[in-house]
């Protein structure tokens, strides 16, 4: 059964297969706030985010008894199971940002407080202006050791879910998630970290045992994209930007759809990216069916704002600011 409410939804949580809520936070832009002058302005959207579930593992929230009639029915965004590590990146280089998560609190099998929170991470493809669909099964990123993908319709005679480990309670205990092009093809990749959990030694101390490490390779596609190497001019006397650029934030501006209608993609250099994991530095975007980039500007942590012209498509390119 659901553990009670907590203040700390780090160690007991609001519903048996999740910590609390998810949480997706809009940004207003600014506002006055008395006593603390122009601050950002957010509101949770995350119940009003559209997801279409996955047809092989949908999320255990879904279950209507699983839900007390005291219970506020979670939806969209928020419905979904827990996790660590997050990161938003263009899968398929569409324009778009999809998103991918992985996490549980605890290890399955042996660990000395059982399994909890299964989750086996998910995979969320942008449908275009915010809604989306659950493709993890699809895209074969199950934090799970040993799945076979080969037959993923329920109504199959040959589908096996325990056979094929294709069920939450293989997960692993996901943690870290980076990503970045490993292999310079264009189309980003990622790295994800996992423990097997909390166990008691002989001693009666608590250890965390070491998981896998899965390495996933995107198989790339025909879209078009641009990959940007920012680098800081660096002085003594602190006026210029730090060499690997934290804090520049880059606007990119293309015809993504091939209507010769242009749209700007905004990216900013930051130095956290997830939980336990750093992604790549390099600013990738994915550029649809751009036949070429019609410009690039560059808002340096200095003030000094540069813009670019003529930069080619398919190419990693170094953006050194200027003096």
């Amino acid at each position: 059964p659901p553990f009670d409410d907590s203040a700390d939804c780090a160690s007991v949580q609001r519903y048996e297969w999740g910590t609390c809520d998810h949480f997706l936070l809009k940004n207003g832009g600014l506002k006055y706030s008395p006593g603390f002058g122009v601050l950002g302005s957010y509101s949770d959207v995350a119940y009003s985010i559209v997801v279409e579930p996955s047809r092989v593992l949908p999320p255990i929230s879904l279950d209507p008894t699983r839900i007390l009639n005291s219970w506020q029915v979670p939806t969209g965004l928020a419905a979904y199971d827990f996790g660590f590590g997050t990161v938003f990146f263009d899968m398929e280089n569409d324009g778009d940002e999809d998103l991918y998560w992985l996490g549980s609190a605890l290890g399955r099998g042996e660990s000395r407080l059982g399994p909890a929170f299964p989750s086996a991470g998910r995979m969320l493809r942008n449908m275009y202006r915010g809604d989306y669909q659950d493709v993890t099964v699809e895209t074969q990123l199950l934090a799970i050791e040993g799945v076979d993908y080969s037959v993923t319709d329920r109504k199959d005679p040959s589908f096996d879910a325990d056979l094929q480990r294709l069920a939450f309670k293989y997960h692993e205990n996901g943690k870290g998630v980076a990503s970045g092009d490993l292999n310079n093809d264009g189309y980003i990749d990622l790295v994800v970290t996992n423990s097997s959990g909390e166990y008691l030694t002989s001693q009666g101390e608590t250890v965390m045992k070491d998981g896998p490490i899965f390495v996933w390779m995107n198989p790339g596609g025909d879209k078009s994209w641009i990959n940007l190497r920012l680098e800081g001019s660096r002085s003594i006397d602190g006026a210029r930007t730090n060499r690997d650029a934290i804090g520049a934030r880059i606007y990119v501006t293309a015809d993504i759809n091939g209507e010769n209608e242009t749209e700007t993609q905004v990216s900013e250099v930051t130095a956290s990216s997830s939980f336990l994991s750093m992604s790549s530095l390099d600013q990738h975007f994915g550029l649809g069916s751009a036949n070429k980039v019609e410009k690039i500007e560059v808002i340096w942590p200095s003030g000094i704002s540069q813009t670019l012209h003529d930069i080619p498509l398919n190419t990693t390119t170094v953006i050194v600011e200027p003096n």
